[in-house]
């Protein structure tokens, strides 16, 4: 064996050792505790789903989800926003939240419109943290119980969820992500940076701006009218089974749409 090849065959196997030593006493150490990077870089805040409270709301038709303040720390809460029907044995309006979240809630009514606003400063001081450069909370769950869902959401706290709900219109603008299930609704119009997900619902007109959402899926569902619009190139995969008509409207010479049909035989009419 030539002395280049014994000394790349020495170089592997002890990278094979080192590896298999890591791996060893990586698994036999608390990997709870387990940290790429310091604790004074990085906190973490767990509100627990056990206890849930009520807090108070006035009647309102347009909800509003945001951030009392724009602080230079990095946030990463995760989290979602789930929308129900009014339980009849309460018939009203209902906001319920975790225990401990709710005393870094401030919930306003103004004019027709609900304000959700979450003050991340009061939450540093209050969980007598250290002004971290990263802060991970997790558990930030929140549900309300109502029939208008009409939802402004300016932080990236939430993700919507939607059940069971039976109304005029479904708007929702600005989400991290959207999911829509088992609901029935006249008008549907949906804006959302992250995925859009609609299942087991019977819609009338679905609206979306391909330009002003991530992707986006229909299942086993019934839209009556489909209406895309975008201002660039774009694709779109519908079926006869879910979809009866669907509209195009670009807002510029330059936008196209790709659209694939899925299923049988469907009649194209271009006007």
């Amino acid at each position: 064996m030539k002395q280049t090849t014994k000394i790349i065959l020495g170089i592997i196997s002890g990278i094979f050792l080192i590896s298999l030593a890591f791996i060893i006493g990586f698994s036999f150490s608390n990997r709870r505790n387990w940290q790429w990077i310091d604790n004074s870089v990085v906190s973490m805040i767990e509100f627990s789903q056990e206890n849930k409270t009520e807090i108070e709301i006035g009647s309102f038709q347009t909800v509003c989800l945001d951030n009392e303040d724009n602080g230079e720390f990095k946030f990463f809460p995760f989290g979602s926003f789930s929308i129900k029907p009014i339980s009849p044995e309460i018939g009203k309006q209902q906001l319920i939240v975790p225990d401990d979240l709710k005393k870094y809630l401030n919930v306003t009514n103004r004019n027709d419109t609900l304000f959700i606003r979450l003050n991340r400063k009061k939450m540093l001081d209050g969980e007598k943290l250290s002004n971290p450069n990263y802060l991970n909370i997790s558990g930030m769950n929140l549900d309300l119980h109502t029939s208008a869902i009409d939802i402004i959401n300016n932080s990236t706290v939430f993700k919507i969820d939607i059940r069971m709900a039976q109304t005029d219109r479904i708007k929702i603008n600005n989400s991290e992500s959207v999911t829509i299930e088992s609901c029935t609704a006249n008008e549907v119009t949906l804006l959302s940076k992250g995925n859009i997900e609609i299942n087991n619902s019977t819609i009338k007109k679905l609206n979306l701006d391909l330009d002003n959402i991530g992707g986006w899926s229909v299942n086993q569902s019934q839209i009556d009218l489909l209406n895309l619009s975008g201002s660039r190139e774009h694709q779109a995969s519908i079926s006869k089974t879910e979809f009866k008509s669907a509209n195009w409207t670009p807002k510029n010479e330059n936008a196209t749409l790709n659209l694939g049909i899925k299923g049988s035989a469907a009649r194209i009419i271009l006007e």
